[in-house]
C-alpha cells in the first residue's frame, strides 16, 4: 500500500518528468548537468549516517524494482549495462579500437605518481592507486587497528650510520650491516643461504626454514664466547672477540666499540643478562663464605610482559625477565625460555616465534633499546571491528610504513632489511601452518556409510589434508580451475610475461640518498603491483591487443629477485590471431625505427633483446651444449608463419641492427613484444602467441610449476614441512606476501560439484568427536543433497542439469540450500568432479546427473520410464547412454586436455578393466598422440607406441587381461631394450 508521503513524491517525479520532456535536448542536458553538481554537492556534506542511509534506500529501491521486473524487463536492463560498460570502455583513455595503428605520440608511459597519499590514522604514505575503495588503506596501521607508537629517540649515531651518505663510515657499514648486527645479536639465527647471483645486485635468499637460538652466559669449555655471552665481560675484551671472528672481517673496530657501549647503555636485554651475571657471582660468594651448596641461578624471560597490548611504551628489565634463585630450580609463572650460566648438556635454546624477544634478541641495530616484538594476544586499537588482536602478519607489515619526518630503520637497513623481510615471513608461515598441522593432526575424514562402520568395528579412517597457498595441492587445484576456463572458452591465444624494471621512475624516486633498488622490496613490491593490476585491466577491460573473455596469471620470483608475472588470455572466437595479419598487428619481433619511434627503440634495445649469446657470447646462461637453450639467434623471414603445434615464427627482416655493449646485434635476437604495452609500461614484457598450442596443458603445467623450491626425497608424507623445508624465499617473495599481494588470479571462479552415493558423503570429524559428527553429517545437506531438496520445493529449478544449477542458484553453505542467483553468473564456470571409471556406479551415476534434470532424489535419479533401476550402470544402458564407445571417448577427450600421459594411459587401462569398451584398439589408435606424447621426446614413434602399451599392460596384468586379448598392438620383440623397460619400471614406480 502507498503511502502518502510516496505518493507526494511519486506524483512531483511525474510532473518532473513531464515538464523537462517539453524542454529542447540543449536545456535538458543544462539542467541534467545542475542536478548533478547538486547532487554531488549535497553528498560531498552529508554525514556517514546519512551516506548510509541513503545507499540503503538505493539498495531496496533497486531490489524492489529488479524483483517486479518481467523476463523481457530484465533481459533489456542487463543488455542496457552491457551497453554502458562497452561505451564506458570505448571512451577510456586507455581503450584501443580495432583500427588502431601504433604511434608514440599517443601512447604515455604508465607511472603510478607520487606517494602523496596519506592514511587518515597514521600518517602513513602511498600511492593514490593504492587507496581502497572505502578509503581506508591496509598496509600501514591496517585501517586504525594498529596505535601508531611513540618510541624512544633512535640513537643518533645509528641514525647517521645507516641514512647518511656523508658519515665516513657509512659505505662500510651498510656493505657489513649483517655482520655488524650479528655480533651485536643476542641470539644466532640458522639457515641455508643461497647464494646471489654472480652479477647483479645482492638479493638475501634462503633455502628452507629459519631458527633462532640463544645461548647460556658462559661458553662451554674450549668454545669461543659469542652472542649474549658477550655482555657479561669487559666491552673492550668483548670488543677484540668480536674483531677477531673471520665473519667480521670487513667491520671496522671503531664502529663495533660505538655501537656495543650504545646496546650496553640502552638495551634492556644487554641490562638483562649483565644482572644475571652479577647476581651469579654474588651468589657463588655468598656460598663460598657460609660453606653451603650454590643455589641454581637463571634468567627468565616472562612471555606476558607487555600488560597493555595497546602499550608500545619500552618494558623495564624486571617486566621481561627476572632472575630467579632457588634451590627448586623452576619460576613460579608462565615463562617464555630460561637461560643459565651454564649448561654443558643443552648449550643453545631455540627461540619460538611466538617470543616477543625474538626480533629484537635478533636485529640488535633495528631495535637498539629492546622494543618488544609481536606476541599472541595483542589486542589492536579499534573495538569496533570483528577480530580484536592483532596477527604477526598486521605487526610486522605496519614496522615498514612510510612516514614524513619519521626515522624508520628497517627502510634503511638495507641487506639487513632484506634478511629481516625473508625472516619475518617465514615467521608469518610457520605460525599459520602451525594452525593447519595442528588440524592436520586431529582432523579426520571418511564416508558418510564408512563412518558409521568406524564406530562399531574401529575401521582405518584417513587424515584430512588441508590446502593452503603455495602448497603443492594448492597449485594442482589452480592448475585444474585454470583448463576448466580452457573447456569453456577453448585454448589460450597470448602468453605474456612482465619483469620489474628496477629503474621505474616510481621505485627510484622514492629511494632514500644512497639506496639501491635491492635494499628496498617494499617500494619493489608495491611499484609492481600496481602496474600488475593496470596492465590486467588494459589488456582484459580496455581490450588494448584484442577482446580478452578469460585470463589467468601467476607472480614468480627468480634467483634475481625482481618479480615476474606471467598472464595466459584467451580472445573471442572473432579476435583469435588466427592469421599472419591479426599476429603482426598484436606481436613484433623487429627493432624499431629509431628516428620515428625513438622511445620504444630505447625500451626494445634495453629489454627486449635476447642475449646475445652464440658465438657471439659462449658463456651466457642460456647456452647448452654450444647452442642456445631459447633458440636464439631465430632465423631472417620476410612473413610470420604459423606452426602446427608451436609458436609461430615471426617475420624478422634483415637490415635494422643496433649495439649492445661491444656487440652488434640484429632483428633475429629480438624475443617477441606488443609496441603499445612495451612503450607504456617500459619494462621486459614478452608477448607470445600461442593459438597453435595443441597441447595446452604443457602451457598452463607451466604457468603453475609451484614456487621455486627443491624436488626432496621424503620417506614419510608431511605436506607442510615439505613445504617449509624446499621452499626458496628472496626478500622481494617475503615482501609481497607480507603485502598480502595475490600470487594468482583468474577471471572465473571454478565451482566444483561433489557427486557421491547415497551414505557416500565425507564425513569431517576429530578424533573422540566422531558420534557427534555422525548426528550433525545425518542433518546437513551437500550440494547434491541440496539440489535434489531443491527441486522438491522449486519447479523453476527442475528445468536445470546439475552442472548447470550454480549459474541461476547460490549454494549457501551455512544454510546448506541453493538461493536464487542475483549477479555473478558471467563469471563463474560449473564443473563436476570427474569420476575414474573404475569406480562404476559413481561413474555412471555423473553420467545421469550430466543428462537428467530436475532429479529430486537418488532413486528418482535411476528411474527409466517409471521403473527404479538396480543400478546407476543399468539406468545409463536404459536410457542409451552407453550403447557403444562414445562415453569412453568423451571420458579420454576430457582426460587428454588436463592429465599427463602417464595418467591418461592409466585411465585408459581402467576403462578397458572396468567397462569393457567395444573397440578398444581403435580408442586406442584415435588417442595414440596424447597416450606418448611423453616417449615421443626421446624416442621413435614406434618404440613410444610399444612403450606406452607395455605400461597399459602392466596395469592390466593385476586383474588378469593382457593386450593381446583387447586386440591392442603390443610387440614384444620391439622392446629388447633394457633401457626402455627400466623406463617402464621407473613411470610405475613414480607412480606408486
Amino acid at each position: 500500500m502507498e503511502s502518502a508521503v510516496e505518493r507526494k513524491r511519486r506524483l512531483a517525479r511525474e510532473r518532473q518528468r513531464n515538464c523537462r520532456a517539453r524542454l529542447s535536448a540543449e536545456k535538458a542536458a543544462a539542467i541534467k548537468k545542475k542536478d548533478r553538481i547538486r547532487e554531488a554537492h549535497r553528498r560531498k556534506n552529508e554525514t556517514a549516517f546519512e551516506t548510509a542511509a541513503r545507499r540503503k534506500y538505493q539498495r531496496e529501491k533497486i531490489l524492489q524494482r529488479i524483483a517486479n521486473e518481467t523476463e523481457e524487463g530484465a533481459i533489456q536492463r542487463r543488455q542496457r549495462n552491457a551497453n554502458a560498460m562497452r561505451a564506458a570502455r570505448v571512451n577510456n583513455a586507455g581503450f584501443i579500437p580495432d583500427n588502431y595503428t601504433y604511434s608514440e605520440n599517443g601512447v604515455h608511459i604508465h607511472n603510478c605518481g607520487n606517494m602523496d597519499s596519506v592514511c587518515q590514522f597514521c600518517s602513513g604514505k602511498h600511492f593514490s592507486a593504492e587507496k581502497p575503495s572505502d578509503g581506508r588503506f591496509n598496509n600501514c596501521c591496517h585501517k586504525g587497528k594498529i596505535l601508531h607508537p611513540i618510541r624512544r629517540e633512535f640513537p643518533p649515531y645509528l641514525v647517521s650510520l645507516l641514512s647518511d651518505q656523508n658519515h665516513p663510515h657509512y659505505r662500510n657499514f651498510q656493505e657489513n650491516i649483517r655482520s655488524y648486527n650479528s655480533s651485536l645479536s643476542f641470539t644466532s639465527m640458522g639457515a641455508q643461504l643461497q647464494n646471489p647471483p654472480e652479477k647483479g645486485p645482492f638479493c638475501f635468499r634462503v633455502h628452507g626454514q629459519i631458527y633462532h637460538r640463544a645461548s647460556h652466559i658462559y661458553p662451554n669449555e674450549g668454545k669461543r664466547r659469542q652472542y649474549a655471552q658477550l655482555y657479561v665481560v669487559d666491552s673492550t675484551q668483548a670488543t677484540e672477540i668480536r674483531a677477531q671472528d673471520h665473519v667480521n672481517s670487513g667491520c671496522l673496530q671503531e664502529v663495533l666499540e660505538n655501537l656495543i657501549n650504545i646496546i650496553l647503555k640502552d638495551n634492556v636485554y644487554a641490562q638483562c643478562f649483565q644482572t644475571l651475571h652479577e647476581i651469579e657471582v654474588q651468589e657463588e660468594q655468598r656460598a663460598q663464605e657460609e660453606n653451603i651448596e650454590m643455589p641454581s641461578v637463571n634468567l627468565v624471560f616472562n612471555r606476558d610482559h607487555i600488560n597493555d597490548r595497546r602499550r608500545y611504551n619500552l618494558p623495564t628489565v624486571n617486566e621481561i625477565a627476572i632472575v630467579f634463585r632457588n634451590e627448586e630450580g623452576e619460576p613460579p609463572f608462565h615463562r617464555d625460555f630460561k637461560v643459565y650460566p651454564r649448561n654443558s648438556d643443552v648449550p643453545t635454546l631455540n627461540l619460538d616465534i611466538l617470543s616477543p624477544e625474538l626480533d629484537p634478541m635478533t636485529y640488535v641495530l633495528f631495535f637498539p633499546h629492546g622494543e618488544p616484538g609481536w606476541q599472541p594476544h595483542m589486542a589492536g586499537n579499534r573495538e569496533d571491528q570483528q577480530r580484536q588482536n592483532i596477527s604477526m602478519l598486521q605487526h610486522k607489515i605496519s614496522l615498514t610504513a612510510v612516514r614524513d619526518n619519521e626515522f624508520n630503520p628497517l627502510l634503511n637497513g638495507g641487506k639487513l632489511f632484506q634478511q629481516w623481510v625473508v625472516d619475518s615471513y617465514l615467521q608469518v608461515e610457520a605460525y599459520n601452518l602451525n594452525f593447519i598441522r595442528t588440524q592436520q593432526n586431529h582432523l579426520k575424514v571418511e564416508q558418510h556409510q564408512g563412518f558409521a562402520d568406524h564406530l562399531t568395528n574401529a575401521a582405518n579412517t584417513e587424515d584430512a589434508r588441508i590446502g593452503w597457498t603455495g602448497s603443492a595441492r594448492n597449485m594442482r587445484e589452480q592448475y585444474q580451475d585454470a583448463l576448466a576456463i580452457v573447456r569453456k572458452f577453448g585454448p589460450p591465444d597470448i602468453f605474456l610475461t612482465m619483469t620489474c624494471n628496477p629503474n621505474w621512475p616510481e621505485i627510484q624516486n622514492n629511494l632514500f640518498p644512497g639506496q639501491t633498488v635491492s635494499s628496498r622490496p617494499d617500494l619493489v613490491a608495491r611499484v609492481f603491483s600496481i602496474k600488475l593490476q593496470e596492465l590486467v585491466i588494459d589488456v582484459t577491460k580496455r581490450y588494448v591487443i584484442g577482446r580478452v573473455v578469460a585470463h589467468c596469471y601467476t607472480i614468480e620470483f627468480p634467483k634475481s629477485g625482481l618479480p615476474h608475472a606471467r598472464l595466459l588470455l584467451i580472445f573471442h572466437p572473432e579476435e583469435k590471431p588466427n592469421s599472419t595479419e591479426r599476429i603482426d598487428k598484436i606481436v613484433c619481433a623487429e627493432i624499431p625505427d629509431p628516428e620515428t619511434e625513438s622511445i620504444l627503440y630505447e625500451i626494445v634495445k634495453k629489454f627486449m633483446i635476447h642475449g646475445p649469446c652464440g658465438e657471439q657470447n659462449p658463456n651466457v646462461p642460456c647456452m647448452e651444449n654450444n647452442n642456445c637453450s631459447k633458440g636464439f639467434p631465430k632465423q631472417f623471414q620476410q612473413e610470420t608463419f604459423t606452426n602446427q603445434d608451436s609458436y609461430p615464427s615471426y617475420r624478422r627482416r634483415p637490415g635494422s641492427t643496433l649495439n649492445v655493449g661491444q656487440k652488434v646485434v640484429d632483428n633475429r635476437y629480438v624475443e617477441p613484444y606488443n609496441k603499445y604495452l612495451s612503450h607504456k609500461y617500459n619494462c621486459h614484457l614478452n608477448v607470445d602467441i600461442c593459438t597453435f598450442i595443441r597441447s595446452v596443458k604443457y602451457v598452463y603445467k607451466d604457468l603453475y610449476k609451484g614456487y621455486d623450491s627443491v624436488t626432496v626425497g621424503i620417506s614419510e608424507h608431511n605436506e607442510i614441512k615439505n613445504f617449509l623445508d624446499a621452499k626458496y624465499v628472496s626478500a622481494p617473495e617475503g615482501m609481497w606476501r607480507l603485502l598480502e599481494f595475490k600470487m594468482h588470479d583468474k577471471s572465473h571462479t571454478v565451482i566444483h560439484l561433489p557427486v557421491h552415493l547415497p551414505q557416500e558423503q565425507p564425513v569431517y570429524f576429530e578424533e573422540g568427536q566422531e558420534r557427534q559428527a555422525l548426528e550433525r553429517a545425518a542433518q546437513h545437506n551437500t550440494p547434491l543433497t541440496a539440489w535434489f531438496l531443491l527441486n522438491q520445493n522449486d519447479e523453476n529449478a527442475r528445468q536445470y542439469l546439475y552442472a548447470d544449477i550454480p549459474y541461476h542458484y547460490v549454494y549457501n553453505k551455512k544454510m546448506m540450500q541453493w538461493t536464487p542467483r542475483q549477479r555473478g553468473a558471467d563469471k563463474i564456470i560449473s564443473e563436476m568432479y570427474s569420476v575414474n571409471p573404475k569406480y562404476q556406479e559413481r561413474f555412471y551415476m555423473r553420467l545421469l546427473l550430466l543428462h537428467v534434470k530436475g532429479s529430486r532424489s537418488f532413486e528418482e535419479l535411476k528411474t527409466v520410464d517409471d521403473v527404479i533401476c538396480g543400478s546407476y550402470k543399468e539406468a545409463a544402458e536404459r536410457r542409451q547412454l552407453v550403447q557403444n564407445d562414445d562415453e569412453w571417448r568423451r571420458c579420454l577427450e576430457e582426460a587428454s586436455l588436463t592429465n599427463m600421459p602417464q595418467e591418461l594411459r592409466q585411465l585408459f587401462a581402467h576403462i578397458c578393466i572396468f567397462n569393457n569398451p567395444v573397440n578398444p584398439d581403435v580408442l586406442f589408435n584415435s588417442f595414440e598422440e596424447s597416450l606418448i606424447e611423453d616417449f615421443l621426446t626421446n624416442h621413435s614413434r614406434t618404440i613410444s607406441v610399444q612403450l606406452a602399451l607395455r605400461e597399459i599392460e602392466t596395469t592390466l596384468s593385476l586383474h588378469g587381461l593382457t593386450c593381446q586379448e583387447l586386440h591392442l598392438p603390443i610387440d614384444d620383440m620391439s622392446l629388447t631394450d633394457s633401457q626402455n623397460v627400466k623406463q617402464i619400471q621407473d613411470n610405475l614406480e613414480v607412480e606408486a
